[in-house]
């Protein structure tokens, strides 16, 4: 992790040498219009922009990334961008095509482009049915993977207004400074967990698993409700696990999550990965971990 964190600057300066973007001209008035696909990336975005460019969402809150379809209000507003951050969901290559036939203009940066991925698990040895190399688009629960993503944030930002590119700069070198340091932060706080099982209903978790040496167990995967086989196996594992926490986003259906409360004598605790701060939500998900901390178990 630590030589490709090194070596991303490198790798962008590459990456965008030929980046396309709109030209602004001087009829638009206040900051250029930028948009994300969800919340997290906005935060990102803030952290790096400032108020130099003006950041919405594509995702409202209280919905699903893996269901949302946009408003023609919605579609409205992205026909003003200049600049759309794309981070690998499902339905973006679905939007971006609507968005580009609207928005000739509109340049694209993905944020994952120099990240690296990692495949979703299934419910376990039964998933045969999940199609092999599917990736995980939930990058932003990484401190380490922020981290890049800041880089790519600066650059393509530096490209749309290049008289700001030294303050793109030093609010991409706070950032990553901010996710260094809560990296080490939690792997201090992760080390001495008995219980090494992360629990879930949606798989939105695992690069935070796979930083810090957890095994993500879903309920849920790819928008799918468990079949009845597939849920014995959640309880078998649980059991086995010893977990007692069932992290639950409040966007997903809540039924199948109580149930395994009732018949797995774990508890259900919410938690949404899609928090405008990314690293404040990965704080918080630790803390839910450690029994000693006043919200863990």
């Amino acid at each position: 992790m630590t030589s490709l964190f090194r070596a991303a600057p490198f790798l962008l300066t590459l990456g965008f040498a030929g980046f396309p973007f709109a030209v602004l001209g001087a009829e638009n008035a206040g900051p250029p219009r930028v948009f994300v696909s969800v919340a997290p990336q906005l935060g990102l975005v803030r952290a790096v922009a400032g108020e130099l460019v003006h950041v919405e969402t594509m995702v409202e809150a209280g919905h699903s990334p893996h269901t949302y379809a946009p408003s023609p209000a919605k579609l409205t507003r992205l026909s003003g961008a200049v600049l759309y951050f794309s981070i690998g969901l499902p339905l973006e290559a679905g939007w971006l095509t609507r968005l580009r036939s609207l928005n000739p203009g509109l340049a694209v940066a993905d944020m994952l482009r120099y990240v690296p991925r990692r495949s979703l698990e299934g419910h376990g040895h039964e998933d045969h049915g999940r199609e092999e190399g599917a990736l995980d688009p939930h990058v932003w629960l990484s401190p380490r993977r922020c981290a890049i993503m800041a880089h790519t944030i600066e650059q393509a930002l530096a490209r749309l207004l290049p008289e700001k590119a030294a303050l793109f700069a030093a609010g991409r070198r706070a950032l990553v400074s901010r996710a260094m340091a809560l990296d080490q932060e939690l792997l201090e706080l992760t080390s001495n967990l008995q219980d090494r099982t992360l629990a879930v209903y949606h798989p939105a978790f695992g690069y935070f698993a796979e930083d810090y040496g957890l095994h993500q167990l879903a309920v849920e995967l790819e928008g799918k409700l468990p079949t009845p086989r597939q849920l014995t196996g959640v309880l078998q594992q649980l059991r086995r696990a010893g977990t007692k926490v069932l992290l639950v986003q409040p966007e997903f259906d809540q039924r199948t999550a109580e149930t395994l409360a009732r018949q797995g004598g774990v508890r259900v605790v919410p938690c949404s990965p899609l928090g405008e701060d990314p690293l404040t939500t990965a704080k918080t998900l630790a803390t839910l971990l450690v029994p000693s901390s006043p919200a863990g178990r």
